[in-house]
């Protein structure tokens, strides 16, 4: 949806509310056999996988500058997002079990999961400081943003506005950075907007 706003292309989008089972329907598997979201549909056409999905339609509408054409780039594209799925993704897993945790759901497997966090965190933020060496303000891109910022940074968004990052700025400066740089890029509080309505909805406090 990001990528879509910044490049002024309209979409048809479509809220799916998992929590209601909506992803579970009948209608919604025969596009998603797996039940689950984002879903892109072009016509005839059905993709599934947040990170396919953008590499098609920045490829299907020359959005160049957000998924570059350059080889060694692009494979630097697809190297974050084969390591993303047990790395970054690992935010969202935290976040998930912080917020149970901090509502009076948590479990014992939760609570075990949260205890090794930190290393958790400081693994992933040692690798995106690798990627951001030599000056790169970008994970794949020394000057602008890509789709890998993209996807990265709505992982890593949720650890920040849950206030598990709090020392990220001695730890991990580079990255800090980063996370400053990528609040600038347009639309992003319009992005982050749903968020802020899923912590008020659990009565939570967060800086979104």
């Amino acid at each position: 949806h990001w990528l879509c706003k910044l490049n002024k292309h309209p979409i048809q989008y479509r809220y799916t509310d998992v929590n209601k089972g909506e992803s579970r329907t009948e209608a919604f598997l025969q596009l998603s056999p797996i039940g689950k979201i984002p879903v892109l549909k072009d016509g005839d056409f059905v993709l599934t996988e947040s990170h396919a999905i953008m590499i098609y339609l920045a490829d299907k509408h020359g959005w160049e500058s957000w998924c570059p054409k350059d080889k060694k780039i692009r494979a630097r594209i697809h190297e974050y997002m084969n390591w993303h799925h047990l790395n970054t993704r690992r935010s969202s897993e935290i976040f998930f079990n912080q917020l149970m945790v901090n509502i009076g759901r948590g479990t014992p497997g939760m609570e075990a999961m949260l205890a090794k966090k930190q290393k958790v965190i400081s693994d992933m933020f040692r690798i995106l400081e690798f990627w951001l060496r030599y000056g790169n303000l970008y994970l794949v891109s020394s000057s602008k943003p890509t789709v890998v910022d993209l996807s990265c940074y709505n992982e890593v968004v949720q650890l920040e506005v849950m206030g598990l990052l709090t020392s990220i700025e001695k730890d991990f400066p580079k990255s800090a950075a980063w996370l400053k740089r990528m609040k600038d890029v347009p639309h992003h509080d319009e992005m982050l907007a749903p968020m802020g309505k899923f912590f008020r909805k659990f009565k939570l406090s967060a800086k979104v």
